[in-house]
């Protein structure tokens, strides 16, 4: 177990429950399930009650698959401090404590922004740059999980927090049998450590009213001529009472691609030009208490019942994805990717093979956004005493 959070009930005729988070044995089947809860003093077990849900989320290679359980909240106790699972029911609760993890309950605010694990020799500039850009558009909080994480990269971190931007989570120790958690490799393993993340951010934070799903090389952008600086004021008008959230198709920012502006100070302005908005790694932005507890991922979510999810329109909001290339952008960009429609928009109706000739463009939203954040972002670099710049 990792995690567990109470949540209050979504709908009128529902009960509270308590989401408990994790990872399980991706070998062995369970078909019941029992949860266990503690007493505040740490030491009376109140009652054990049959959970509800069991959802799971998995990779074929992993030795894990992540799991998240909804119980209902014990009789006994309205305000449980504690609880575990057992893999059958009436099974007897351990009494011993290291088998319980806390009941916390979700943070609230206006705009959340969930991401993946911070780890290594991640780049304290593009760090920076990527926090002035969620400052400048509104976001209230971004939880960041940490593993390793470089020095200069931490200082960036920790500014932000002391302006209250951001909430640091050291990760370690998790699962307990499996301490050296891998997070670098592109292994279906690395994968389920960082969705279990994933998942405990989004139900950390679902007392907000709208969260995000992003990484760190991703900057999600309203039509700033047409909604302002205001990320908020974009999913006011476009999410109304009947929608839980929108996926974006990103456009891509190759960086492997001779630079834009090679003499900028800016990372995000060195390549400044992206693609055409296209079907991969989408990303989203969605109501917490409008979807389904168990359900974000890194990419997707699924909204409770009564609710819909779309595809936004890029006129609207825009996903900037900055990547190296990879091997499979020429079938990507080929012209069956996108639809006609784009097509004719952005004149381009010829298939590519390599990522030198994938047609890119001028992305003038963020363009505005580096103007008005790199001032800042040399003072802080200077303030912070982030030398380098290589990303």
């Amino acid at each position: 177990m990792l995690s567990a959070y109470i949540i209050e009930k979504r709908k009128r005729k529902d009960q509270n429950v308590v989401s408990v988070i994790g990872l399980e044995d991706n070998k062995n089947k369970y078909s019941d399930f029992t949860c266990c809860f503690r007493s505040n003093n740490g030491e009376t077990i109140v009652e054990h009650v049959r959970s509800l849900e069991h959802h799971v989320f998995s990779y074929e290679n992993s030795p894990f698959r992540r799991v998240q359980y909804t119980c209902p909240l014990p009789m006994m106790s309205k305000s449980p401090k504690w609880v575990s699972i057992t893999t059958a029911f009436n099974k007897t609760c351990n009494k011993d404590a290291k088998y319980y993890v806390a009941v916390q309950t979700p943070s609230q605010g206006e705009l959340a922004v969930c991401t993946t694990v911070l780890y290594g020799s991640l780049s304290a500039n593009l760090l920076l740059e990527w926090f002035e850009v969620q400052r400048v558009l509104g976001v209230d909080k971004v939880i960041s999980y940490t593993k390793n994480l470089n020095d200069d990269a931490m200082k960036v971190l920790e500014y932000y927090e002391s302006l209250g931007l951001t909430d640091i989570i050291h990760v370690a120790g998790f699962p307990t049998r499996d301490k050296d958690i891998r997070l670098s490799d592109n292994t279906d393993r690395v994968w389920i450590n960082q969705e279990v993340f994933a998942l405990d951010c989004h139900t950390r934070m679902y007392g907000y009213k709208y969260v995000m799903g992003i990484d760190r090389d991703e900057f999600v952008v309203p039509n700033i001529r047409k909604y302002g600086f205001s990320l908020k004021r974009v999913l006011d008008e476009l999410i109304d009472s009947s929608t839980a959230g929108f996926l974006i198709k990103p456009n891509i920012h190759i960086t492997t691609r001779k630079p834009y502006n090679e003499s900028s100070s800016l990372f995000i302005r060195k390549y400044l030009n992206g693609t055409i908005p296209v079907y991969d790694r989408l990303k989203y932005v969605h109501v917490p208490s409008r979807t389904h507890i168990a359900s974000p991922s890194l990419h997707y979510f699924n909204p409770e019942d009564g609710f819909k999810r779309y595809v936004v329109s890029p006129t609207d909001v825009t996903l900037h994805h900055y990547r190296s290339c990879q091997k499979y952008f020429g079938k990507l960009f080929n012209s069956d990717s996108t639809n006609e429609e784009e097509r004719k928009l952005n004149k381009y109706d010829t298939a590519v093979s390599t990522c030198q000739t994938i047609p890119q463009f001028k992305q003038n939203d963020i363009e505005i956004i580096g103007q008005n954040i790199e001032t800042r972002v040399l003072k802080l670099r200077h303030e912070l005493n982030i030398t380098k710049l290589l990303v």
